[in-house]
């Protein structure tokens, strides 16, 4: 784990701004019918307290279902191909709570997630109001579609708002596009420590290992994403240098980037609605 305390150039936080809708009926109004909609090897029923479908693509299998049980907390699970993840997140305090039964990823799973994550991501997008719970289902697919090769998805409990220098958590900490920032991450188990300056939003290419899409370097998930706001922050930073430098997305164990990785699970959840649009 990282023991990091060195200064670096913060982008302010910005106030709280929630851009997607909560998903649940005002009080006294009969809740929505569920409408069905579907793209390619996408089906799909869509209301404003859940939603719930599967994805196929080259031989793999993706179940998932969200839903708002408040106007600040939601409530997801995701199966690949049998593996599933499950997920809360509290707006209103910044809680998270995910739970991946310690399964361990294949190189398939991953890419199935990969391109579930974008598929779905880009079919509510050009639907058009995306709630909140549902962006969510592509958002926490994008994030364990980019674990490293051989990570135990363990339960695991964060709040956003509490950062722990100590093992290089930063919390959400937004950074600002084209400015330059010192990214950390370290080489084994509390291993040698790694600093390097990077330009927020920069275009990093693939890997040192010629995998993966490291441009737009900050933004919380591969490449620049699918349409929707992104998030970028000082934790999904440090994972990306560390994923290119290592290799993560083409076989970097876990004692590299695995903390990096766990760090910025939060950034992933709730950074847009902290503001860090970049």
């Amino acid at each position: 784990m990282k023991n990091v305390f060195a200064s670096r150039l913060l982008g302010g936080l910005v106030s709280v701004l929630l851009v997607v809708g909560c998903g649940v009926a005002p009080a006294g109004e009969e809740p929505a019918p569920a409408v069905e909609s579907s793209a390619e090897g996408l089906t799909l029923e869509r209301a404003p307290a859940g939603m719930q479908g599967t994805f196929s693509h080259d031989g793999s299998r993706v179940e998932f279902q969200s839903q708002a049980l408040s106007a600040d907390a939601v409530r997801l699970f995701v199966t690949v191909n049998g593996k599933r993840f499950d997920f809360e997140m509290d707006f209103s305090d910044g809680v998270l709570k995910s739970d991946g039964h310690e399964v361990v990823l294949s190189a398939q799973d991953r890419q199935a997630l990969a391109t579930f994550g974008f598929s779905l991501g880009s079919h509510l997008m050009q639907e058009g109001a995306p709630l909140r719970h549902e962006l969510l289902v592509a958002v926490q697919a994008e994030y364990w579609s980019e674990s490293p090769e051989g990570y135990v998805h363990r339960a695991k409990v964060m709040n956003a708002d509490v950062s722990a220098m100590s093992n290089g958590n930063d919390g959400i900490a937004c950074i600002t596009k084209g400015r330059t920032y010192t990214a950390f991450y370290d080489r084994g188990t509390a291993g040698a420590i790694t600093s390097k300056a990077v330009v927020a939003n920069s275009n990093w290419g693939p890997n040192v290992c010629g995998g993966g899409d490291y441009n737009c370097m900050g933004r919380c998930g591969p490449g620049c994403g699918w349409g929707a706001p992104s998030a970028y922050t000082l934790d999904c930073l440090d994972h990306d240098t560390c994923s290119h430098d290592l290799c993560s997305s083409d076989g970097a164990s876990d004692v590299n980037c695995g903390d990096e990785f766990s760090n910025a699970q939060d950034d992933w959840s709730l950074g847009v609605a902290r503001g860090c649009f970049g």
